[in-house]
């Protein structure tokens, strides 16, 4: 195995474990000084598994790494678990504001005519793919995942067309948008909690 890569796994599951413990202790002592980030932990463990899949040669070191992230995604489970609705309800605020944020992203990924993964960040979507996960069993969602949808149903049309120039001949091609359009209503409705998108 890779040593860099190894090491800069650890790190990075040192980070994660650190994050678990400032949120523990940010929600059992609000009065602390900074402010707390409710989905931290999360925004950790989502590009573990990726790191850890990427990852070849020694199996042990292999299968110790991925123990030690499995154990430290049980001691986020038992913060959710523990934490109670208020900290889900932060959740909840933080996963509505990335969603908007990737929407952002989107639009300039479409009028930039970038790659996809160029402006919209696969990690920022993976870390709203893993809150709606845990939050779908007492949030309503469906407004975000709906937005979600809209977001990749348009990059996938956004296409290279031909042109003309200025002078009226064919240039050698223009890109054509599809409406990545934001919601009229950002804010989320008071009854449902979610997105308006109109």
């Amino acid at each position: 195995m890779d040593t860099t890569a190894s090491e800069y796994i650890r790190h990075r599951l040192e980070r994660y474990e650190t994050s678990i413990d400032h949120t523990r202790a940010g929600l059992q002592d609000p009065s602390g000084t900074g402010k707390l980030s409710a989905s931290a932990p999360y925004a950790e463990q989502c590009a573990i598994p990726v790191l850890l899949d990427s990852l070849s040669g020694n199996p042990d070191e292999q299968a110790a790494l991925r123990q030690d992230f499995a154990r430290i995604t049980k001691k986020l489970e038992v913060l959710a678990r523990e934490s109670g609705s208020n900290y889900r309800a932060c959740l909840f605020e933080d996963v509505k504001r990335f969603a908007h944020a990737y929407h952002a992203s989107a639009c300039h990924a479409s009028i930039g005519n970038l790659r996809n993964g160029a402006a919209t960040d696969p990690c920022r979507r993976r870390l709203i793919n893993l809150l709606l996960s845990e939050l779908a069993e007492d949030h309503e969602v469906s407004g975000i995942e709906a937005l979600l949808t809209m977001i990749d149903d348009n990059l996938q049309r956004s296409v290279t067309v031909p042109g003309k120039d200025a002078t009226g001949s064919h240039a050698a091609g223009h890109r054509a948008y599809a409406a990545v359009t934001e919601p009229e209503h950002s804010t989320p409705h008071k009854d449902s909690g979610q997105i308006g998108i109109k």
